[in-house]
């Protein structure tokens, strides 16, 4: 079974659209979500990022850190 503690900052994971909100898109890989803020949405240039992902879209992340949110470890792409 995959865990957070199985993630690697700095490596990059293929994962699926979660959820859209207006600050980013939460991807979740193997089980394990975060989120992905908007500012690191890669789209071509005038395109929004909300034009191009819907949820169940395969996406790529790169593991950029872990925070605590409300006391739970979760980490951020």
């Amino acid at each position: 079974m995959f865990t957070l503690e199985d993630l690697r900052i700095g490596e990059w994971y293929d994962g699926i659209v979660k959820l859209k909100y207006n600050y980013g898109l939460f991807v979740i890989v193997k089980g394990i979500d975060g989120l992905l803020h908007k500012n690191f949405i890669k789209v071509p240039s005038g395109i929004s990022w909300k034009d191009v992902y819907n949820i169940g879209d395969k996406i790529r992340v790169k593991a950029m850190e872990f925070k605590e949110v409300n006391g739970e470890k979760r980490i951020v792409w």
